[in-house]
């Protein structure tokens, strides 16, 4: 792999990290063992560049799956048997890019093979073929991504338990609508056998918690959440010796399980998690909050990288030239989860974003370098018209390293949407002009680009 990236940073060094990150997972899922690519960060007059959901991931994934069709046609292979061939195996796992990143984890050879299964991918292509053959003018595209989540340096958490039996928690992460707190909540719920009712989640005070890194590269549940579990695991372990007390045993013979204390080598013994609490508190009185109480600050050790395949179907208005994404497909593999429907909630608002990145989203400006998008009246935000009109969205759930076993999906959308999307659009263009001539090179695809690309096919 040969290449060059240059980003135009703007006029202040925000983002200058973006294009770098790009580079580096540009080889993706493939197993490509050298790579000299030149990344370039560019300084102009334009506002300054920062990171956005995907944060370089999204124009790396969309280089190698773009090139991976363009060599498909030029070899005259179906694009995704070129996948696979050159696929990274699993028994290669943990495997380090020609680029340095290390992918902890994975079968993408198996994961693509059972994405075409289960996502119909052939029948679709067949439904696309005879609905072209009628006169609508409709293409699929696919698109196989790999992205790196859950980075450091760490994340924290204070956890308490209440006589009351209610269980607060602190956290150094600020969830900012992702639904985070619900996932904390149903973490330490689930843990200590809990009604998630019981559970509250507090974050964005110092004065409740001195430090947490933030909310970023889809990390909050996976990084946070580890934090949340090992102060759960150190309050547990705080109460071990009353519980072994009250039931009359060596401390190193009672063990855990979700809302009791029991004896390991008589499990029928056992005793409350809240009576041990409120043994505590009669003992203690209102120094039993310190007993009750533990913090952790939790250290992922190394990213980890969700994967998955991305199928669209666009039909275009041949008399207008505009786009419209009318079926959307979806296999991801994301590690343990947490809550289906917020998992469903941030990977739908990607694929949603990612449609826009690609069809509609243009930051323009005057050759001079002002700003020509001022509002969302000239900035083409999609809205639900252009949700498309079928989603169907899949897991698998492969464990990580991580105490909970998360992978992260706060992004995934906005990084394999684009290259599925824009394929489908060239795809469109292809059939029904009946030659392959026209391929999509840039973002946003503008319905101006693809009148022009009709009228000269036709």
């Amino acid at each position: 792999m040969k290449g060059r990236i240059i980003g135009d940073v703007g006029a202040y060094p925000l983002g200058i990290f973006l294009p770098l990150i790009a580079g580096r997972i540009l080889p993706g899922a493939y197993d490509i063992g050298n790579g000299d690519v030149e990344v370039l960060a560019v300084y102009t007059n334009k506002t300054p560049l920062a990171a956005y959901r995907g944060a370089g991931r999204p124009e790396g994934i969309f280089f190698i799956e773009r090139m991976m069709d363009l060599l498909a046609d030029e070899l005259g292979m179906d694009p995704a048997e070129l996948r696979l061939r050159n696929m990274i195996k699993p028994e290669a796992m943990p495997y380090k890019n020609c680029f340095g990143w290390q992918y902890d984890s994975g079968d993408y050879p198996g994961t693509l093979k059972r994405g075409l299964k289960l996502l119909r991918l052939r029948e679709l292509e067949s439904w696309v073929e005879e609905e072209s053959r009628k006169g609508r003018m409709l293409g699929l595209g696919y698109a196989f991504y790999v992205e790196i989540t859950s980075g450091g340096p760490f994340e924290t958490a204070k956890v308490s338990l209440g006589r009351d039996g209610t269980v607060s928690i602190v956290v150094g992460s600020t969830p900012t609508g992702q639904g985070d707190a619900t996932g904390f909540a149903q973490i330490a719920a689930d843990l200590l056998g809990v009604d998630v009712g019981r559970v509250r989640v507090y974050w964005g005070d110092t004065g409740l918690i001195g430090e947490g890194v933030g909310t970023f590269g889809s990390r909050t549940i996976t990084v946070g959440g580890g934090a949340v579990i090992e102060a759960v695991s150190e309050v547990l372990e705080g109460l071990r010796a009353k519980a072994a007390e009250m039931l009359g045993v060596e401390p190193e013979r009672v063990e855990y399980r979700p809302g009791e204390f029991y004896v390991a080598d008589s499990p029928e013994d056992f005793v409350g998690l809240w009576d041990v609490v409120e043994q505590l508190y009669r003992e203690l009185g209102e120094g039993a909050s310190e007993v009750l109480s533990a913090y952790a600050k939790y250290d992922p050790r190394k990213p980890v990288y969700p994967y998955g395949l991305h199928v669209a179907v666009v039909e275009i208005d041949p008399g207008t030239g505009v786009p419209r994404v009318v079926e959307y497909r979806s296999l991801d593999d994301v590690g343990r989860i947490v809550n289906p429907m917020l998992l469903e909630g941030q990977l739908v608002g990607g694929i949603v974003q990612g449609i826009g990145d690609t069809l509609y989203e243009e930051m323009v400006y005057t050759s001079d370098g002002y700003p020509a998008s001022l509002s969302l009246a000239d900035y083409g935000v999609p809205t639900a018209l252009e949700y498309p009109d079928v989603v169907e969205i899949h897991f698998q759930e492969t464990p990580t390293h991580h105490p909970h076993g998360t992978r992260g999906v706060g992004e995934i959308g906005t990084i394999a949407a684009p290259p599925a999307v824009a394929r489908a659009v060239e795809d469109a263009v292809r059939r029904y002009t009946g030659r392959r001539g026209f391929r999509v090179r840039r973002l946003p695809v503008k319905p101006e680009d693809i009148l022009a690309a009709l009228s000269a096919e036709g």
